[in-house]
């Protein structure tokens, strides 16, 4: 630096002092260069200095004020918490016990709602729940837990229902509750049986019979998987049961449905036909 700036000149002596100091006042430059051609400079000291420091803060506290969103006088406003909900009791199917119209009614509008049948023109939903409706309600009850056909009631079901058979003389009707109830059917293969009792095809009214005939033949494919699961796991033929179930609930008539369980009602077509989604 000194080579540049050959015999030391003004600005050679501040570039040193603040190698040495970093930081240079007004004094300390007067000192090194000497004081200025056109006089001293006119320096505003610094307020600490000039004011007493209980009147500091008369500076400083309008802009600090004016800054603020929020005098600080003035709290925070808060959001009120809102109520807590009161809990309400929820009655589930198992609380709500069912008549066998109720139980007919929902079990038709269920399965109706699903597909394939959502999809099939309304008059050939109406025309297959007609058909079927005592098979389905017959499969449907049986297959629920607790169902009773032997010692009558029923404890617990999907939808409790309010069905005294304690008096119910039709062994046909004993002897098929005991043969399924003791295959313990899982949830899969009374999908597909339910669907092969549902989709049935000799009405000759029905406009999607080939859609139906497949519907049918799709589940019972599923109903044979599953036999052939049993027998593997089993090994033993009398799996075969299974199979057989569809034709089983069949041979139930309408007429022994109604006596069974629904001995008053004289309505069951219009129920039918109002259920259907």
């Amino acid at each position: 630096m000194l080579m540049l700036c050959g015999p030391e000149p003004p600005i050679c002596r501040i570039a040193q002092a603040l190698l040495k100091r970093e930081v240079l006042n007004y004094d300390d430059v007067k000192q090194l260069i000497g004081t200025p051609k056109f006089g001293d400079k006119h320096v505003i000291d610094m307020v600490e200095n000039v004011l007493p420091k209980e009147d500091i803060h008369l500076i400083f506290l309008p802009a600090v004020q004016h800054e603020r969103l929020i005098p600080p006088e003035t709290p925070t406003p808060t959001r009120p918490s809102p109520p807590k909900p009161k809990k309400l009791k929820v009655l589930t199917a198992i609380d709500q016990p069912q008549d066998p119209i109720t139980c007919l009614s929902t079990v038709i509008h269920w399965w109706s709602s699903l597909p394939p049948a959502n999809t099939f023109p309304a008059s050939d939903r109406r025309i297959i729940f007609s058909n079927c409706w005592h098979s389905l309600f017959l499969f449907h009850i049986i297959c629920q837990p607790g169902a009773n056909l032997i010692n009558g009631g029923s404890k617990k079901c999907f939808v409790k229902i309010k069905i005294n058979i304690s008096d119910c003389t039709n062994e046909k009707l004993r002897s098929i509750y005991k043969t399924i109830k003791n295959m313990n059917i899982n949830v899969v293969e009374q999908w597909a049986i339910t669907v092969v009792l549902i989709y049935r095809a000799e009405d000759g009214r029905l406009e999607s019979k080939q859609d139906i005939i497949a519907t049918q033949i799709g589940a019972m494919q599923i109903l044979a998987e599953n036999h052939a699961a049993r027998v593997f796991q089993s090994g033993s033929n009398r799996c075969a049961q299974l199979l057989l179930i569809p034709l089983t609930i069949i041979q139930i008539s309408e007429a022994e449905i109604r006596e069974t369980f629904f001995k008053n009602q004289q309505d069951l077509e219009v129920v039918c036909r109002m259920a259907v989604h």
